[in-house]
């Protein structure tokens, strides 16, 4: 069995260091963006072995990074437009300095996960405080209390700014939790640890309420449960367990005076889930015509949106949009059609933890991509992409450090 080595300890604090999230203290020295940095030269320095092993997504990124910095230039963003290219061009440090590191690792694949595990550890007990104590950090503290089925709730947004925002990180989080439970070889002690943490995510993602991402959990339970080795009587157990520990936590945080299901009944059932977000898609549409598809420039959506929008609204709630009106219809469609590729091929690996992720990326994606503010200036999504890049690379038996 391969040991690990120093690299695959940095994967492990690259994808941690995500809980820092959009914390305003130090905005400037995020961990991220530090990382970043560093990263662009890691990845200047060692771009024939990355772009050997990873020929159309690093083609794909360095184009793409090219556009970030010349559309500095005519980004209707003045104000930010230029610090706005430094922070993406930093998150696609990130993604290099990632990619290079599961070349040379020796357990990418369990570094992934490790990481992603740290990052629901570190988060968890704050989003914990928040909900019992109903206070927040500076950064969540204008938009983590919420009027749902006529009563006031307290929600947990941590250092993401907003409970949309925590919830989605946890998302994106979930097939890595979830795929460690699948992972030939996890000790018992990590896989009760997974457990827990499963558990949590579920009882946060049904307190923060968010439509998109209770249908990406169900649709995570679901694909487990299909996916889990027959040879395991326990299989059957885990959602199980799930829901009777979700209710508990219900009835201790809310003194049995909420259903922990009434917020989410109250949205479905008091609020049209698509007429209000198909009207913000539409007028994103409009916004990136008025480009002529070739992309308003790194930054450019708010101005965008409220430039052409009839309502002036900001944000358009969907990556797949915003993505197109910042950079274009070519870029979008060579992004999303590598992003589905990877997916894909992972859904068709021997191993079963990188099939469950691919498949709860290809189906969650429609659903988790349309529920944030902002996705592209998030460094979670790169950092989810490049996670996803990196276990499709290690699907080739070729590799020394393949999927075993």
């Amino acid at each position: 069995m391969r040991r690990y080595n120093w690299y695959d300890v940095l994967i492990v604090l690259i994808i941690a260091t995500v809980a820092w999230g959009n914390y305003e203290a130090f905005r400037f020295l995020y961990p991220i963006r530090i990382i970043g940095f560093f990263g662009l030269f890691v990845t200047a320095n060692n771009w024939s072995l990355i772009h050997s092993n990873y020929k159309k997504w690093s083609s794909l990124l360095l184009i793409w990074l090219l556009f970030v910095v010349l559309s500095a230039i005519w980004t209707p963003n003045d104000e930010t437009g230029f610090a706005q290219a430094i922070h993406i061009a930093t998150l696609f440090g990130d993604m290099g300095l990632l990619m290079y590191l599961s070349i040379v690792a020796k357990q990418p694949q369990k570094s992934l996960i490790t990481g992603w595990v740290m990052m629901v550890l570190i988060t968890l007990p704050i989003a914990f405080w928040e909900i019992t104590t109903g206070q927040h950090l500076a950064s969540g503290s204008f938009s983590a209390d919420a009027m749902l089925a006529g009563e006031q709730r307290i929600l947990a947004a941590v250092t993401f700014g907003n409970p949309n925002s925590y919830v989605v990180v946890l998302s994106f989080a979930l097939p890595f939790v979830l795929g460690g439970l699948l992972l030939e070889g996890t000790k018992r002690n990590f896989r009760l640890l997974l457990m827990l943490l499963s558990i949590s995510i579920a009882g946060i993602v049904m307190i923060n309420a968010s439509r998109g991402c209770v249908i990406c959990l169900l649709l995570g339970v679901v694909l487990f449960i299909i996916l889990q080795p027959r040879r395991r009587s326990s299989w059957i157990r885990i959602p199980i367990i799930l829901a009777v520990i979700a209710i508990i936590i219900n009835l201790a945080l809310n003194n049995s005076r909420i259903d922990f299901f009434s917020a989410i009944s109250y949205r479905f059932e008091n609020e049209d889930l698509t007429v209000g977000r198909m009207f913000i898609y539409r007028e994103a549409f409009n916004a990136a015509k008025h480009t002529f598809f070739l992309g308003g420039g790194v930054g450019s959506t708010v101005y965008m949106m409220m430039q052409y929008s009839s309502t002036h609204i900001k944000v358009t709630h969907n990556c797949y949009l915003e993505i197109l009106i910042e950079y274009g219809l070519i870029i979008s469609v060579a992004f999303w059609w590598l992003f589905y590729k990877s997916s894909i091929r992972l859904c068709k690996s021997k191993n079963n933890s990188a099939k469950f992720i691919g498949f709860y990326i290809a189906i969650s994606s429609v659903f988790l991509f349309s529920v944030d503010d902002y996705y592209t200036g998030e460094s979670v999504f790169w950092i989810y992409t490049a996670s996803l890049i990196v276990l499709s690379y290690l699907c080739d038996p070729r590799k020394t450090n393949a999927l075993e």
